[in-house]
């Protein structure tokens, strides 16, 4: 079976960054940080992780924290070995530029920079050379 995320590790902090320029893009603060937290779980529907971010966050030395929204987010497509023989993965290559929209990044691939480029050049540049 695929790897899969170690159930002890289940709606762990994954990682955090700050979003403030997004957010707030002529924006001079400098503090507070508005930031963005990332969790994992192939629990579906997500259980109440909320309060695991939240002691997460104190125990990476966050304090203060304000919570803006908290919502699951299914980051990836993932197929069973019987939707994978089916083809399942390449109907994306089939939707490449349909109704002008072609789909990029980590949700057409594994986010790795490697792959992410690789698939860029080899099946979106060719619509736009």
């Amino acid at each position: 079976e695929h790897r899969r995320c170690h159930r002890t590790w289940q709606g762990l902090l994954y990682a955090h960054r700050n979003a403030r320029l997004v957010f707030e893009p002529d924006s001079e603060k400098v503090n507070p940080e508005t930031r963005v937290a990332y969790q994992y779980t192939e629990a579906h529907p997500a259980p109440d992780l909320l309060p695991t971010l939240l002691e997460n966050l104190t125990t990476v030395g966050e304090s203060e924290v304000k919570v803006l929204e908290h919502r699951p987010w299914f980051y990836a497509s993932r197929w069973n070995q019987e939707q994978i023989n089916a083809g399942a993965p390449w109907r994306l290559l089939e939707l490449q530029g349909q109704r002008n929209t072609f789909f990029i990044g980590g949700t057409a691939c594994f986010e790795s920079t490697l792959d992410v480029v690789q698939y860029n050049d080899n099946f979106i540049l060719p619509h736009f050379s």
